[in-house]
């Protein structure tokens, strides 16, 4: 038991102490975003960064510093002098707790969207297949029919591999009524979402919340980035070919339909935010907005922090290793 005194108070002091104040900080720099950018600007990779990295940051360096001081040369010195003659497994310990924490939160952030009823080799999966077949914004990605009365018009899923889907009445509709260019509007959508990988966006942002105590704090902006990021995939879809109105008209069918908590859907069950975005997209409202520096910056200085371990970072841990053995007593 006295081997788990470190690895348990590392993880206490990240999560109940370093991750709170992380995400006090993230709160001041996504209240500053909101005041100054457009709404649908708030949807972008910087904001998705900043709810995810009070937990990923700390944790990520945690784990990073303890899988470099398990190495052969980069024993922890702490070990070394409070452990001679015996084996110091506390290091393996927090790497096992780190990681087995973080594969939970994972299972937490998983999509719920198996299994699929799909259609494969009918008269209408055969039409959807030739209308994808003629965007090259579409050749990327798979394109599934799929049957499910409590499913999403139109929906992307797979964190691996991003799969499109579109529920067969609303594209036997389109079809019927003569206007396919409403389903070509609602697949560049769901296209725009895979291209930018959110399926597996919004499972780490879902893992990162369940793993912060102080997720709370964060949860109203994580719920303005998901509505954030429809609106900026509608703007993705007009760019990449989509008509506005028939992609406004695409939304107000599709809006009949509740959320699933585990994929990128064409219109979540929210009145007010269909609303804004019908009108940004007859309005005109869809043009791009000129893009932001700095998230490049930003992912080189997370790169930086997590390999610092690995390039003599270790003596952070190292002497809270050492304070810790002295504090309890089990050195």
């Amino acid at each position: 038991m006295a081997d788990l005194v470190f690895p348990v108070s590392a993880l206490a002091i990240v999560l109940l102490v370093i991750t709170p104040i992380l995400t006090l900080v993230s709160r001041r720099a996504l209240a500053d975003r909101k005041r100054r950018g457009a709404w649908a600007d708030f949807g972008d990779g910087t904001a998705w960064l900043w709810l995810v990295l009070p937990v990923a940051l700390p944790l990520g360096w945690l784990l990073s510093a303890a899988v470099s001081q398990l190495l052969p040369w980069s024993a922890l010195a702490a070990c070394r002098l409070e452990h001679v003659g015996a084996a110091c497994v506390d290091g393996l310990l927090l790497v096992l707790l780190t990681a087995g924490l973080v594969m939970l939160a994972r299972r937490r952030g998983d999509d719920s969207t198996a299994p699929l009823r799909r259609q494969t080799g009918t008269p209408l999966s055969r039409r959807v297949d030739a209308l994808s077949g003629g965007l090259p914004a579409l050749r990327r990605w798979p394109v599934w029919v799929v049957d499910g009365d409590d499913l999403p018009a139109a929906f992307t899923f797979g964190i691996r591999r991003p799969i499109l889907a579109v529920r067969a009445d609303f594209a036997a509709a389109a079809f019927a009524e003569g206007d396919p260019e409403r389903l070509r509007a609602a697949l560049l959508h769901e296209a725009a979402h895979a291209r930018k990988r959110d399926v597996l966006r919004l499972a780490a942002l879902r893992a990162a919340l369940w793993l912060n105590p102080a997720g709370r704090w964060l949860t109203a902006d994580a719920e303005r980035w998901r509505d954030a990021r429809e609106a900026a995939c509608d703007r993705e879809a007009v760019a990449l070919g989509a008509d506005p109105l028939a992609l406004a008209q695409s939304l107000v069918r599709a809006a009949v339909r509740p959320i699933r908590p585990g994929i990128a859907t064409l219109c979540p069950h929210d009145r007010a935010t269909l609303r804004l975005r019908v009108a940004l997209l007859v309005g005109g409202g869809h043009r791009a907005s000129a893009p932001r520096r700095g998230l490049g910056l930003a992912l080189l200085a997370v790169g930086l922090i997590l390999i610092a371990p690995h390039v003599g970072g270790e003596g952070l841990l190292d002497h809270f290793h050492h304070t810790i053995e002295s504090w309890t007593g089990h050195g």
